[in-house]
């Protein structure tokens, strides 16, 4: 059953009310709109007429939304900064994931050295693991993120040209990530971590990233702008 605030909810976000914002007040209103349909009750009116009467004593939906819109600090860092919240922090969250995986294979190596100064001795599953990782974050991670682009812009009722622009750039920054990890040729012989940037002379392998940044995009961007093409649901309710 749909509240009578919805519809005002839905304009809150889409004025660039953070959720959580819109959504306590939304949770006030209802609150205060239940305490004054009793009172109208308690005046001798029926339910559905003390319900009208209520919604007008509340005020009009312009003058509930006025409330929250006027009030600058209420309004989302990413409807602030876009620039910030949809190009700038989600290859930084990539950055981080790569350091952290950097850091993860090296803790494992400085653990089987015997001693320092000499070669590690890494167990048999260790090549796996390494693989593991370093394909997480050059093949998941990229569209994890840029789902997390897409679900953050949809649910702040977002306009699409940051989010697709962030998208866009975090695909293709994905694609030209090149993380290896080679492991020493004989038990006691020198490993490779290769860390490297197809868009960087010498250009190592643009195919392999024109390849990877679009499948990036079919699986990022493509469903976030067929979600944006669907019809927005009914929010229209009765008194505001």
């Amino acid at each position: 059953m749909l509240s009578p605030f919805d519809s005002l909810r839905e304009r809150l976000l889409a004025a660039g009310i953070a959720p959580r914002h819109a959504r306590r007040y939304v949770a006030e209103l209802g609150e205060h709109l239940a305490d004054l349909t009793a009172e109208e009750e308690r005046a001798g009116h029926g339910r559905r007429d003390a319900e009208a009467r209520a919604l007008l004593r509340l005020g009009t939906a312009d003058d509930l939304a006025a409330a929250m819109t006027a009030r600058p600090e209420l309004r989302s860092w990413s409807t602030r900064a876009p620039w910030a919240a949809y190009l700038v922090v989600p290859p930084a969250v990539l950055a981080i994931g790569f350091a952290a995986t950097i850091g993860v294979i090296m803790a494992i190596v400085e653990y089987h050295r015997p001693a320092a100064g000499m070669h590690a001795v890494l167990p048999g599953w260790f090549g796996a693991a390494a693989g593991a990782l370093t394909q997480f974050d050059t093949l998941v991670l990229p569209v994890l993120l840029g789902w997390s682009v897409g679900l953050a812009a949809a649910v702040r009722r977002v306009r699409p040209s940051w989010p697709v622009i962030g998208m866009i750039a975090l695909a293709l920054v994905g694609a030209a990530v090149q993380f290896e990890v080679v492991l020493p040729a004989e038990p006691d012989g020198t490993g490779e971590l290769s860390l490297g940037f197809s868009l960087l002379p010498p250009f190592p392998d643009l195919a392999s990233f024109a390849a990877r940044g679009t499948l990036n995009l079919l699986l990022t961007l493509a469903p976030y702008l067929a979600y944006r093409r669907q019809p927005a649901a009914d929010a229209t309710t009765v008194g505001i």
